[in-house]
């Protein structure tokens, strides 16, 4: 018998494949979509084709008795499925498993309306439970025509040498399937041209979860490796930090959320990524805990305007976005799904479950559709390459702008070895050395190549500079456009008085025409 579905998604169906309808843990749920597996169909394969520049984070951890011989991920001690699970949202397919294919074939039915074409399977190790799912979900996105990637979690025994290791297996693996996302795209740490995977490793931070501390350094000869390898791969890193970069080789960095509720300046992180690394920023519509379980607070969906803020935000920072990555499909447990979820859903207690009201409980799938459109849609701005120089027998100096454009793109071009901190980092640049140096007279110095934003022959408003150091020495700057590939000297100001007030800064207007070759 085939039933519309309450949330007008046309008709959900099995897969005819020789697997049985699910029962009991689906049958016995609140969810109408969920007692429909009655048909033997497969959604539609409809719509434009979802953008490969959209990932999103998807988790195969979810089982059930009926399919899996017990429950997985639903469940907690004292929490019994379906009728209570570890979410306080339901799903509109039920407490489901992640191996069922009608689950799979309906996810990637969505992930079509959403206009996401890579789907990144969170991956615990070699014959873990979400592996099991791997070749289930590649088989059925390759008919929807989504890619799937992988995320590399910190299952006990990660570390860098068993992350090549991972990498050649996975490669090996699934590399040959139509649905395994390649790329010809290179990084500033990987030149190589040819068809490559692209890998998230999430919290490198640590080898393993529990596992030590360790450093950007820590992963660096593992992710040569890796680029050298044949087939090569790509790997992002679940950093804010653009020291990452240099520092472990990574081919770009992703933030996986933000809990902000004032977003503002949260993505800014990307206009320290040096030439050639990858921004990968994440975006999330709201985070809800599962029993108030996190160390820190809800983050509310606001009917839909955290993920509008999060999408403007992250796409706002005069860098382009290599992808965007959607936190997430299915993670129930944190509230931060887009999936669709049951509107009339109990507990076992005759308590209701967490709906989107007054928002339709598949409004997500549409929001992102729209915001993935936009996205690829975009014409991003021109920057203008220049480079800086910064000279001062202070112990401490900082560069910013205050008005008129942006910089990103920071390369270091020379550093004086006396320097302690000389870097661009959250729109500025900081130049320091030992206080008994400046006392003495001596002088460091720091040149950064880097690109302006925001500029363009037709603006008419000057780009502000603003100085401020201690209250010892001076600081010069010495500014370069960047004509026909050669730098040419445009502007030079010092500073060495006392300002009044509180803070020791001055400021110069530079004419943009200056800054343009």
């Amino acid at each position: 018998m085939l039933r519309w579905t309450s949330l007008g998604l046309g008709l959900f169906a099995l897969v005819g494949c020789g697997e049985s309808p699910e029962s009991d843990a689906t049958s016995t749920s609140t969810s109408p979509l969920s007692r429909n597996f009655e048909a033997r169909m497969l959604p539609p394969v409809v719509g434009p084709e979802p953008s490969q520049r959209a990932v999103i984070f998807y988790y195969p951890w979810y089982g059930n008795p009926q399919t899996n011989g017990a429950w997985y991920h639903w469940n907690y001690p004292g929490v019994q499925p379906p009728a209570d699970i570890t979410s306080r949202y339901y799903p509109a397919l039920g407490a489901y498993s992640s191996t069922s294919p009608a689950v799979i074939a309906q996810h990637c039915a969505w992930l079509r309306r959403a206009g996401v074409g890579v789907m990144a399977l969170s991956w615990w190790g070699r014959d873990s439970f979400e592996e099991h799912a791997a070749a289930g979900i590649l088989d059925m996105a390759a008919r929807y025509r989504i890619q799937v990637a992988f995320h590399i979690e910190p299952y006990h025994g990660r570390s860098a040498a068993k992350l090549v290791e991972d990498l050649a297996y996975l490669n090996a693996r699934y590399g040959s399937h139509p649905a395994f996302f390649r790329t010809s795209s290179t990084s500033r740490h990987n030149l190589n041209y040819s068809q490559k995977g692209v890998f998230f490793l999430w919290s490198p931070v640590v080898d393993y979860d529990g596992g030590q501390t360790v450093s950007a350094e820590y992963w660096r000869t593992a992710l040569d490796a890796i680029h050298a390898a044949n087939p090569s791969s790509l790997v992002i890193g679940h950093q804010t930090d653009a020291r990452w970069v240099d520092g472990g080789h990574f081919d770009g960095l992703y933030n996986y959320g933000s809990l902000a509720h004032n977003v503002v300046g949260t993505f800014d992180w990307s206009k320290s990524l040096p030439p050639g690394a990858w921004y990968v920023p994440s975006v999330l519509p709201g985070a809800t805990f599962w029993n108030n379980s996190a160390p820190w607070p809800d983050l509310p969906r606001r009917n839909g305007a955290t993920y509008a803020e999060q999408w403007h935000e992250s796409l706002g920072t005069g860098v382009q976005p290599q992808l965007v990555s959607i936190t997430s499909f299915n993670e129930w447990h944190e509230g931060t799904q887009i999936e669709p979820l049951e509107i009339d859903a109990v507990n076992s207690h005759g308590e209701s479950y967490s709906t989107f009201w007054p928002l339709a409980p598949d409004t997500y799938l549409d929001r992102t559709a729209s915001e993935v459109a936009s996205f690829v849609n975009t014409a991003w701005p021109q920057i203008f390459p220049g480079r800086i120089r910064i000279r001062t027998t202070s112990d401490w100096t900082t560069l910013r702008i205050t008005s008129g454009a942006g910089w990103l793109r920071p390369e270091t071009v020379s550093v004086s070895p006396s320097a302690l901190m000389a870097r661009l980092e959250n729109n500025v640049i900081y130049l320091t050395q030992p206080l008994e140096s400046a006392n003495a007279g001596a002088s460091v110095e720091l040149t950064l190549d880097l690109a302006y934003s925001g500029i363009s022959y037709q603006s008419q408003s000057p780009v502000t500079f603003a100085i401020e150091r201690g209250h010892l020495g001076s600081t010069t700057v010495t500014l370069w456009n960047s004509t026909w590939g050669i730098p040419v000297q445009v502007a030079d100001f010092t500073w060495s008085g006392i300002a009044p007030g509180p803070q020791n800064v001055a400021y110069y207007p530079i004419p943009v025409s200056a800054l343009l070759p």
